[in-house]
C-alpha cells in the first residue's frame, strides 16, 4: 500500500506542474514523448562470475517547461518505463540467469544548452534525478542453488531507489539521442550482508517528442 501511495504521489507531481503551467501564457506548451533504451545491467557484489544482461526499456514521458518561453531550456520530466534488468552468471557448474522486470518512475530535471555565441542552438542537454523502481516479475534459470545459497541471498526486493543521470543531443525538434547511467541505493537482496547488492546499468537510447520544443 505504501509503495502504491508513493507511486501515485510522484505521478501526481507531474499533473500539478501541468495544471499550473496550463494557464500561464509565459510558459511553453507541455510536450509528451516516447523513449526506447538498450542497456547493460548488473547487480553488484553477489553472484560469482557475474556478466551483464543486455536488455531494453521502453517508456513515455512528459516534458514540462519551468522557465519562460524566451528561454525554454529547463524542464521537469516525469517518466514511466518498463525495464528488463538483472544479470547473468557464467559459473563452472552452469550458466545462471537472474532476470527481473521493473516499472520505473524516473523524475528528471533536464537542461538544454549550446556553445555558439548567440546561444540559440540549444541542442545539447543533461538530465538528472531520482528513479523509483517496482519489480513486477522475477525469473531465475540455470544451475540450481542449494538451500544454503538461497538462505544467504534472501528474496529479491520489490522496491528499488536509484539515481539516474544522463546527457545527449537533440538532432531535430522531435528526435534525441542520449546516454544514461542509473545507480541503485537500496539492496537488491534482503539477507546478503557481505556487500551492498545495488542494481546499476549503463545504456543508450532515443526520445521522440510529439510536437516541438519551441
Amino acid at each position: 500500500m505504501k509503495k502504491n501511495l508513493l507511486f501515485a504521489a510522484f505521478m501526481a507531481t507531474g499533473f500539478v506542474f501541468a495544471q499550473e503551467n496550463a494557464g500561464n501564457d509565459n510558459l511553453s506548451t507541455i510536450q509528451f514523448g516516447a523513449t526506447l533504451k538498450v542497456h547493460q545491467s548488473n547487480i553488484r557484489g553477489i553472484h560469482d562470475y557475474s556478466k551483464a544482461r543486455i536488455a531494453p526499456a521502453i517508456g513515455v514521458f512528459a516534458q514540462i517547461p519551468l522557465n519562460s518561453r524566451v528561454e525554454n531550456n529547463i524542464y521537469f520530466v516525469p517518466q514511466l518505463e518498463f525495464s528488463m534488468e538483472g544479470e547473468n552468471a557464467k559459473e563452472p557448474k552452469g550458466d545462471q540467469k537472474f532476470h527481473f522486470s521493473y516499472i520505473n518512475v524516473p523524475l528528471y530535471l533536464k537542461y538544454y544548452f549550446g556553445f555558439n555565441k548567440e546561444n540559440t542552438n540549444k541542442n545539447l542537454f543533461v538530465m538528472a534525478g531520482p528513479k523509483f523502481g517496482f519489480a513486477v516479475s522475477e525469473k531465475r534459470e540455470g544451475a540450481v542453488y542449494n538451500p544454503q545459497d538461497i538462505a544467504a541471498e534472501g528474496h529479491h526486493k520489490k522496491f528499488n531507489l536509484a539515481a539516474s543521470v544522463g546527457g545527449g543531443y537533440r538532432f531535430t525538434e522531435n528526435f534525441e539521442g542520449y546516454l544514461r547511467y542509473d545507480h541503485g541505493f537500496t539492496k537488491a537482496y534482503d539477507n546478503y550482508t557481505l556487500q551492498k547488492t545495488y542494481n546499476y546499468q549503463l545504456g543508450a537510447g532515443i526520445n521522440y517528442i510529439f510536437g516541438t520544443n519551441k
